[in-house]
């Protein structure tokens, strides 16, 4: 049984496991790459002090506010002036000191044990690594066409560019989009959303030929 799901940015049905959405040409990986580079820099505002944080916590390492509650810890003085949470945070590294050392422990454990299951299973032989280098440049083949189109379109953003498979062999990547396979939808001189053909290949990672409805652009 086929499954499918829908393509993240156009939200167009699409078959679990395809490498690129047959509908707007998003290729998948990249896509997750890119969702993955804007969560590492993901930012969060404490609504109390305005102070910002690179990842979120649960409270403000700036005011102490917790999130959850509401509420910022309470801090106490002294009669000389220090603060109380000194000594509290001196007895809590004593009792985190045990945890820790566990921590250690099972760490080296895990380590352990997946040096043993590599011994024993074995890692990937360079079949699979051949095979994964092939469709990761195929991918990259694609994606460098896909760019280039929407470069020469005269509306980039909303250029639609499917993905075909690839008819070349080797180093050499060939793409064509048309009748016989699907064609793009480009905007003509007019500002209409036309169908369009076009053609691209690529050798060791550059576009050596390139032609859309017919002319030669590379």
């Amino acid at each position: 049984m086929i499954t499918t799901t829908e393509c993240p940015s156009c939200n167009a049905p699409v078959t679990e496991g395809s490498d690129a959405c047959s509908s707007c040409g998003l290729i998948f990986w990249k896509h997750r790459q890119y969702q993955e580079k804007a969560k590492a820099h993901y930012k969060s505002q404490c609504p109390s002090c305005k102070d910002k944080t690179i990842e979120p916590t649960p409270s403000c390492p700036s005011c102490g506010l917790d999130y959850k509650t509401n509420k910022k810890a309470l801090k106490t003085k002294t009669q000389n002036g220090s603060d109380d949470n000194q000594g509290l945070n001196k007895k809590t590294d004593e009792q985190q000191r045990p945890l820790v050392f566990f921590a250690q422990v099972a760490f080296l454990v895990i380590i352990f044990v997946g040096g043993i299951g590599v011994m024993i299973f074995g890692e990937d032989s360079p079949e699979d690594l051949a095979r994964e280098k092939a469709k990761q440049d195929h991918m990259d083949a694609y994606y460098i066409c896909q760019q280039a189109i929407k470069y020469v379109s005269k509306d980039p953003d909303n250029a639609e560019i499917p993905y075909v498979q690839n008819f070349g062999s080797g180093d050499e990547y060939y793409f064509a989009w048309g009748r016989d396979t699907k064609h793009l939808r480009l905007k003509n001189g007019l500002g209409l959303d036309v169908a369009a053909s076009a053609s691209c290949i690529v050798n060791k990672g550059k576009i050596t030929q390139l032609t859309i409805d017919g002319k030669t652009i590379i």
